[in-house]
């Protein structure tokens, strides 16, 4: 007996074959003696770089909750689209910049462009400082998607020269 999928057909024992060796071949057993996980030259940019991301997001989620208290604050009364729009100040870049940044990264020295983006994420972390709580509403939440802007186009750049010299920090073991 055969079934038809989509004007595929599959023997139903013919099917279990082949899925079966698979679901075997995938250990539930921790890491063994040559895991990666005991790669410490691996480790350790692997860790960072997660240290560095899970820190992306946290300066992406109390920027949210700074837009949300000046909204509070001044009691504005379309807090929804004032919060969406600073989503959008730090998804925006992703979408423009992402692809130029991609080819930026395979052009340029990418130890260079990494230094650079970080020195940029560097002065837009300390133009947060500057944003006075005193300032008008208008001029906190312009400022503050604009710096959000500037934030998220210099990490667009990092990520891929960073992935891109990922795998010349290992030598090849085989």
């Amino acid at each position: 007996m055969s079934v038809a999928v989509d004007a595929l057909e599959v023997e139903p024992a013919e099917s279990l074959e082949r899925v079966e060796p698979i679901l075997a071949s995938t250990p539930s057993d921790p890491p063994r003696d040559g895991s990666v996980f005991r790669n410490l030259p691996f480790m350790r940019p692997w860790g960072a770089q997660a240290i560095s991301q899970t820190a992306n997001n946290m300066v992406n989620f109390a920027l949210l909750l700074r837009v949300r208290e000046i909204i509070e604050h001044h009691d504005l009364s379309q807090a929804n689209t004032f919060t969406s729009l600073e989503i959008l100040a730090f998804s925006l870049p992703s979408v423009v910049v992402g692809p130029l940044a991609g080819v930026m990264a395979d052009r340029v020295d990418r130890r260079a462009l990494m230094a650079a983006t970080n020195v940029l994420r560097a002065v837009a972390m300390v133009l947060f400082l500057v944003i006075q709580p005193t300032w008008p509403v208008e001029s906190l939440l312009i400022s503050t998607s604009v710096v959000t802007v500037l934030f998220g186009t210099a990490g667009q750049f990092f990520a891929p020269a960073q992935g891109a010299t990922t795998p010349t920090w290992f030598r090849d073991r085989s």
